[in-house]
Parts: C-alpha cells; structure tokens; sequence
C-alpha cells in the first residue's frame, strides 16, 4: 500500500497493491483500513458510517475489531487526514515527507525508500540489529522513514506535518488479581478460546509445532470451529537431527487431524530463488522465510501462527527470581554500572568466552552480574543493553542514549514481582513479541492474507498479565525436548487449562526447538550471501566497508562448515546481507 498526499495543494492519491487492503467512502470519508476482520464486518462498515472522522479514536476501534489494524482515514471537509494503530502492533505502516510536501505513507518501509531515493541506511540502528535483532518502536533501519508507534493516532492537516497525537498503552496490570488459582485456569481457558473465536475465517490453517502454544491453539480452534474448517501445516529442514514433527504428529493424531508436513532442503536452489525480492517485501526479514512458503491463498482463509504466549506463564529462573526480590528491596533501579563491572565484562567478552562450548564459560556473565550487580542484569542481560558485548562485535556506535531511555527504569515507585515483570513486558513487547508478529504478518501478505494470532489479543494479554505471579510462573516435573527424561517444564497453569485437550505425550514436555540456521548456510544459503558480501566489499561502494563490518565477517569469509553453535552468529551475518539488499534498493 502506498498513499502520498500533499500538503499544499490537498491532493490525495493511493495505490493499493495486495487484495488486503479496502477503500471505504463513507459520506464524506476516504477510509483505507489493514485488518482481515474490519474487512468482513459489514456491522463495522456500518457503525462508521455515523461517526464523524473526529469520533474515531483507537479505544473505539479496539471495541469493533480484533485482530490489530492500521487505519487512514481522510475527511473531504475538513482535509485533515487521521491515522491509526493497534496497541498491540499487529499490524503496521511507515512515512516519510519529501522535498515537494508529499507525506508518503506505505505498509513496507523499504518502499518508501525505493519511491522517494531520498533515504540512508542508519548505522546506528543496523548495529542495534546486528547486537540485539530488532528495532525501537517508531524507527526503521532508514534515517528519515519514521514507524507508526504502536497504539498510536497521528493527525496532519494542509497546514501542519504529521503528528502524533495520543499513545494508547499496553496497560498491563501493576498487581496480582483476587482470583483463585481454579478461578485464574478457567478464565484464562475462557480468555484463549474467545481470542481465536472472534479470528477465525471460512476456513483455517495452523503452522503448528510440537510446543504447548500452537498445541493450545489446536485445542482452541478445534472446539470453536470444527474439523471441517481446520488444517494443520508444518515444516521441517532436511538434514535436522531435532525434528519436532513427531510430536506435531502426536498432537495431531489425539486431535483426529491430518498434518501436512513441507520438508525444505537447504541444497535446492529454489528456496533461495528470488530471496531479494522475498527481503524488500519483509519489514522484518526473519530467515524463516527460507523456510515457511505460500499455502491456500484464496480469500477468507485465515493462517494461525501460535506465537509466544510466555505474558500470562512468564518464564522466571532460579536468577531472575532471585533478581526480582533483591530488585523490589532495592526499589530503584539504575542503570549504571560500577567500574568492576565495567572492567570484568570487557575482558570476558574480549576472550570470547560467549561462544564458549561450556555452559559455565558461556554463562559467566550472568553468573558474575546476579551476584555482584543485580541492576545491571536487568539491563545487560534481560533487556540485551549490554555495550560490552556490542563492542565485542565491532560495533562500536550504537545509539547508548537512544536505548537507555526506551529501557529506562529509574524511579519505579513501590514494586511487586507482577508489577516489575510487566514493565519488563511493556519495554520487551517491541523485540520478544512485535518483531516475532512483524515477519509472521509479512508471510501472510506474501499470500495475499493475514496471519491471526491470538495470544496477542489485547483482552487475553490484560487479563494474563494480573493472573498472580506464584500461579503464572511456576514449575512441574515434565519431559525434555528430544527424550523422555524428566526435567522442570514452564507454563503450568496454561498446560492444566487444556489438559486433556492435547496429546499427553506434548502437554507437559519441554518446548523441542529445531535448529535450522546452520543447516541453512552449510546449504545454498551461505553461499549466496558469501558472494553477495565478495562482491560488495569489491563495489566502488562498499556497504561493509563504510559502515564498518568488515571486523563482523572476517569470520564468515574464512570458514565453510558451520554447527549449532554457530546460530547466533550467523543470524548477525544474515541480518547484514538483509542490509546489503536494502542499501542496493536505494543507491
């Protein structure tokens, strides 16, 4: 979608390029909405109808629809153009203003960038990418393309520039409900069943895995929709040792479903045919789109993608329980670190010791802040504003400023273990969840569609974020990931909730996570973004070479064979090739 309007002589003009989007004129309005579920409202379409342009804020959107939404709307009469966006980021828009007075306005921000060749690549953000993998709310990888904030209205008229208006916070609970812990199972069951009823179209499709969030979600559409309208997919990469397909198929079976298993080889070049083009239309560019491909494109197919549901079942370890009771004695939380710290962690990170294969080499970081600088953890650990290892990767200018004040938590007031863990979700909403949601939306447009996830539903995510602490995050005895060993498991109270809804050999076994980066880069992958990167740092204009990450691929140009190990790292190089395509985009 593409929507340029000038400022000076009021003339409006849209390109509308996916089957997704809808021009509504209503009286006096030009309304052009993203959102699967506003699109088959016709109630909707009819309740705007007797609402003046100035009526529609985000908490009366929020009541009409669920599923997330971007809204333009323009009045005739008073040429004034008001935008919108979901709290919860599900859906997204960018824009610019050029030379002549046009405020540009598109869905995927590296059209913009293509349309207007005004724009540069800003290190500052690509090294926030390479160290961390996502982007601050409100900033793309450009230096003049600027993101809808989330939950955000922004109003421009003929004689002003776009502006934002108001914010909609998440608004996550700053205490524990009075519920008991049966009362806090049945609702969160009832709030989960309801999330996906008010997403499901004439027919669905799951991208299921074998872990409990897209088994729930099995369990939830099975009982709102039926099997006549439910299909499951899921993927596999040739070669992988861990393959969680089995316990797909165990959800399946006790189900009485059918599965459709896609299995992609990393040697065949048809999965990275055409990988550019795949990258310009991804805002965020996640390598599964090597992986995950179209499937039934036809109209009023809903795609469901059970994302992390870890609001309402909060993963607390042994250390980061520990840090929540000496936090909340502490009661302020600053965020500079001492020169012990300082000095210790430069030299760990100097040595190499993350990529350690020893978990007690590779961990001695937190072990060392969890015992001498609590504040500290939350910052360098939990919330990844951790210099020192920046500065390991050779990525000496990430904007230290910029993320200090979006992770600011000076002056918290009086805490509790539900309040702090919610303001650490609020400022891990846009990398833990908006990112995830970003590049599993771009693989519904890809399929001229939508992707419906419910767990972001801003109804469910209240309500899971005041379920009492001793509820949410406790542990029980269940089954490791690739064996039938016992081991601690998370997420118990979602796991009772549907008990007996999903497969006992799935329900209470540790999430079996698939590795898949490494097998993709021994395969076709890693070629093409080697050559890609020998014929960049050969250009007249080298993008490694200006913005400095030539010190990131020493490593990458030398070696040939890659592990498991080496996941991380290769993610950093994959992001970087990503820049690469971008920067051609624009030059």
């Amino acid at each position: 979608m593409l929507i340029k309007y000038n400022i000076k002589t009021d003339v409006l003009e849209s390109n509308l390029s996916f089957g997704c989007f809808k021009v509504e004129n209503l009286n006096n309005v030009i309304f052009i909405q993203l959102s699967f579920n506003l699109l088959k409202n016709k109630e909707v379409l009819s309740f705007l109808k007797n609402v003046t342009p100035a009526d529609i804020t985000n908490e009366l959107i929020e009541k009409n629809i669920s599923g997330g939404y971007f809204i333009f709307i323009y009045c005739k009469i008073t040429k004034q153009i008001k935008c919108l966006r979901d709290v919860s980021g599900i859906k997204t828009a960018y824009y610019l203003t050029d030379v002549n007075s046009n405020i540009i306005i598109s869905t995927n921000c590296h059209q913009l960038a293509r349309e207007t060749k005004l724009s540069k690549i800003c290190k500052e953000i690509t090294d926030m990418v390479l160290t961390s993998e996502f982007i601050l709310d409100g900033y793309t990888i450009y230096d003049n393309i600027k993101e809808f904030e989330k939950g955000s209205y922004y109003l421009l008229n003929s004689i002003s520039r776009i502006q934002k208006v108001t914010k909609s916070e998440l608004n996550l609970a700053s205490k524990d409900n009075s519920l008991s812990y049966s009362e806090n199972k049945l609702k969160l069951k009832n709030s989960i069943l309801n999330a996906h009823e008010k997403l499901v179209g004439k027919s669905n499709i799951i991208y299921l895995s074998g872990g409990i969030d897209s088994c729930v979600m099995l369990a939830s559409l099975d009982e709102v929709v039926g099997k006549n309208k439910l299909e499951n997919v899921s993927y596999r990469v040739k070669g992988n040792s861990q393959d969680e397909n089995k316990y797909v198929l165990k959800a399946s079976k006790f189900r009485e479903y059918n599965y459709k298993i896609i299995e992609i080889d990393p040697k065949e070049n048809i999965h990275t045919n055409d990988l550019e083009s795949k990258i310009l239309e991804m805002n965020n560019p996640y390598i599964g789109i090597l992986i995950f491909d179209k499937i039934n494109c036809e109209e009023g197919v809903h795609h469901f993608a059970g994302q992390d549901s870890r609001l309402h079942t909060p993963d607390v370890n042994q250390f980061t329980n520990y840090l929540f009771n000496n936090l909340i004695k502490l009661n302020t939380i600053n965020k500079q670190a001492n020169f012990i710290t300082n000095f210790i962690l430069h030299y760990f990170y100097k040595s190499k010791l993350p990529y350690s294969k020893n978990k007690f080499l590779k961990n001695l970081d937190q072990i060392f802040l969890i015992l001498f600088d609590k504040k500290n953890y939350l910052h360098k650990i939990i919330l990844k504003n951790n210099e020192e290892k920046f500065n390991s990767f050779g990525l000496m200018n990430v904007n230290n400023k910029l993320r200090d004040n979006y992770f600011n938590f000076d002056n918290l007031g009086e805490l509790n273990h539900r309040k702090l863990y919610n303001l650490i979700v609020s400022k891990k909403w846009g990398e833990q969840y908006t990112d995830d949601i970003r590049y599993m939306v771009d693989m519904g447009y890809s399929s001229n569609n939508f992707m419906q996830m419910p767990f972001y539903d801003i109804e469910l995510a209240r309500f899971s974020s005041s379920i009492p602490f001793k509820y949410s995050s406790n542990f029980t005895v269940g089954t490791d990931q690739f064996s039938n060993s016992p081991v601690k498991v998370n997420k118990v109270l979602l796991r009772e909730a549907f008990d007996g809804k999903i497969s006992p050999d799935v329900v209470y076994r540790k999430k079996a996570v698939s590795h898949t980066i490494f097998l993709l880069f021994n395969g076709n992958l890693g070629k093409l973004i080697k050559l890609e990167m020998e014929h960049d740092l050969n250009s007249n204009y080298s993008f490694i070479k200006e913005y400095n990450y030539s010190k990131l691929i020493k490593k990458f140009m030398s070696k040939e064979y890659w592990s498991i190990n080496d996941e991380s790292y290769l993610l950093k190089i994959y992001y970087l090739y990503t820049f690469i395509v971008y920067n051609k985009n624009i030059i």
